[in-house]
């Protein structure tokens, strides 16, 4: 239902017609991409768009973060495009993130055959301590020690410090049948799938790489 309101609401606003640098000019009909992550989205005075996504994050996006489907991302987007800006041709002039800069056309920009791959965002290592931002990881009635649980450890490691991604580096033990710890810490408990500050007896200390 909110991707039909949504897509009524495009067709009703677009081509909008709007005044830049002294000269008007219409901007084609555009959909937005993931358009399903959308709870709504309102066109501004000035051309923008107040959208509110499905995770509650509130953005304010442009036309062109519309077409290239810069929205509501599930992630921080690490962009190869430093910017880009129509063109009276109905082409863009684009300004790639190694400072390189073309004339696209919007398929180019949409299918991200242009500026070559972003670029990596940083990542760090952490370690946990039993700590909110920082809990290790143990189960309260079934407990498997393999990839799959030292990958989701990790994960969520990585998710209480703030970041959205996590892989596996390292732990002090295996978590089913030793401790790491006596103390009253916060855990990532894997069978109950949930943050718990208590003392369980089995945990272990995890290690991941953590990025964006």
């Amino acid at each position: 239902m909110i991707k039909k309101y949504l897509a009524v609401t495009l067709a009703m606003l677009m081509p909008l017609a709007v005044w830049a640098a002294g000269k008007m000019s219409v901007l084609p009909t555009v959909s937005p991409k993931n358009i399903d992550a959308l709870v709504s989205m309102q066109l501004r005075a000035d051309g923008q768009y107040d959208v509110i996504c499905k995770n509650d994050i509130r953005e304010v996006v442009s036309y062109v973060d519309l077409m290239i489907g810069e929205i509501c991302p599930k992630k921080p987007i690490v962009s190869r495009y430093i910017s880009i800006h129509q063109t009276s041709d109905g082409q863009y002039s684009v300004v790639c993130a190694d400072g390189t800069q073309l004339i696209a056309t919007k398929k180019q920009i949409t299918d991200g055959s242009i500026c070559g791959s972003p670029p990596v965002p940083p990542t760090q290592m952490i370690t946990s301590d039993g700590t909110k931002t920082a809990p290790h990881c143990t189960w309260l009635r079934n407990c498997t020690w393999d990839a799959e649980t030292k990958t989701e450890c990790a994960q969520k490691l990585c998710e209480a410090a703030g970041f959205l991604n996590g892989s596996f580096l390292s732990a002090s033990n295996d978590m089913c049948t030793a401790s790491f710890t006596s103390d009253m810490v916060f855990n990532w408990v894997t069978d109950e799938n949930k943050y718990i500050y208590d003392d369980y007896g089995n945990e272990a200390q995890i290690v991941a790489n953590c990025g964006n």
